[in-house]
């Protein structure tokens, strides 16, 4: 079984990559906004640079910039918008130079290091797309979602190794009696276990954007991170979430302030757009020359 399954993550990620690539629709995810564009430019796809006009959409999988740079966007004669997603890659101070030219009307990127600005706009890097078959299937976990009978999450990674950027193996010494200690040992068993929570203790540092990050949100999950760079643009983007100077803050939670503070994030969370990507393209297409 282990060995069909790996087969079919070649297939479809390596031999095929456009063989399965349904969008999620409703939600942002990274084939959400590679739908915007007829001009798509990643691991599996290129376009005639004649072909664009202007204030159309060129979609760039961020590890392939420099060689987009190199290549289409030379040949490009007329002023486009940049959309630039997924992971491993980001834009800051040093690279954005390279990014300034008079073809591109407005830069969309995920993992933008840099300030919003009147050419550069933070786009959230969204949910895992359906072609993940094991974590892409949200609308399995929704169902859960009515059913929160604890405070805050703390995952034990040990079996889920993907998740160490994120989720720290000593959080066990945290002292609090609403933290619960979970070893998922699958994506189906985690996000059934996030969906019955309140919160999500994000225990180490989140640097760069994570799906997990939003997928938590979505089912109305909210993470608990610790303040800095990254995580103050989303603290300023207003994105739902319980923003602390350090973890351990957590050690003083009380039952009535978390309850407080979820209701609150709840109503935040139905007033915000972030997820849809109907926001992002309204957004995007907005964006004049």
């Amino acid at each position: 079984m282990e060995s069909f399954s790996k087969f079919l993550k070649w297939l479809m990620f390596k031999r095929y990559p456009n063989l399965y690539r349904p969008s999620q629709n409703t939600y942002i995810s990274y084939d959400s906004y590679r739908n915007l564009s007829k001009h798509i430019f990643d691991e599996s796809k290129t376009f005639n640079p004649k072909n664009v006009k202007n204030s159309d959409i060129v979609f760039v999988n961020g590890l392939f910039l420099d060689n987009f740079l190199k290549t289409n966007h030379l040949k490009i004669d007329r002023n486009y918008k940049l959309l630039l997603c997924g992971e491993n890659f980001e834009i800051n101070e040093e690279n954005s130079e390279k990014l300034k030219s008079k073809k591109i009307i407005h830069i969309f990127s995920n993992n933008l290091k840099i300030a919003n600005s009147n050419f550069f706009t933070f786009l959230p890097l969204g949910i895992k797309d359906k072609r993940f078959l094991k974590s892409g299937n949200f609308k399995e976990y929704h169902k859960y979602k009515k059913e929160k009978n604890s405070n805050i999450l703390s995952v034990n990674n040990r079996y889920m190794p993907p998740l160490n950027d994120i989720f720290d193996l000593n959080t066990e010494k945290i002292n609090s009696n609403y933290i619960t200690h979970v070893d998922p040992e699958n994506y189906k068993d985690f996000y059934k276990i996030v969906s019955r929570h309140k919160f999500i203790l994000f225990s180490n540092e989140l640097l760069n954007d994570s799906n997990i990050f939003w997928e938590s949100i979505m089912l109305d999950c909210f993470p608990i991170i610790k303040m800095n760079n990254f995580t103050e643009k989303l603290l300023k983007l207003n994105v739902p979430a319980l923003y602390v100077k350090s973890i351990e803050e957590v050690e003083k939670f009380d039952n009535i302030f978390l309850e407080k503070t979820y209701l609150k994030l709840k109503i935040k969370q139905a007033k915000n757009k972030f997820l849809f990507i109907n926001y992002w393209k309204n957004l995007i297409n907005g964006e004049k020359e």
